[in-house]
């Protein structure tokens, strides 16, 4: 009796492995989708924090190029007053 009730079992046996191979398959296919949704969020915040790096480096270079065109500016004047008061002489004495 048992081994009638095995034949008539091997069947439904079937089935089932037939079964479990889709939801196998859907569930590797759901975690293949979730890392790769993962990798995506990851690679968008890098990008976000990437623009805001190069934002905070665009103000940097902005306000440092400034710093340093006021330095050659006034380096420059400087510079025309010590030739000027190099050569500066006074009125009262003679010139050649």
């Amino acid at each position: 009796m048992f081994q009638e009730f095995i034949k008539c079992f091997r069947p439904f046996k079937r089935a089932a492995m037939m079964l479990m191979w889709p939801t196998e398959s859907v569930q590797k296919l759901q975690n293949q989708i979730f890392h790769m949704w993962r990798h995506y969020n990851f690679a968008r915040m890098r990008k976000g924090k990437d623009h805001y790096v190069l934002l905070a480096n665009a103000n940097y270079v902005t306000w440092w190029s400034a710093a340093q065109s006021l330095g050659i500016l006034l380096s420059g004047y400087l510079q025309i007053l010590v030739l000027k008061r190099l050569f500066r002489t006074d009125s009262s004495r003679p010139r050649c």
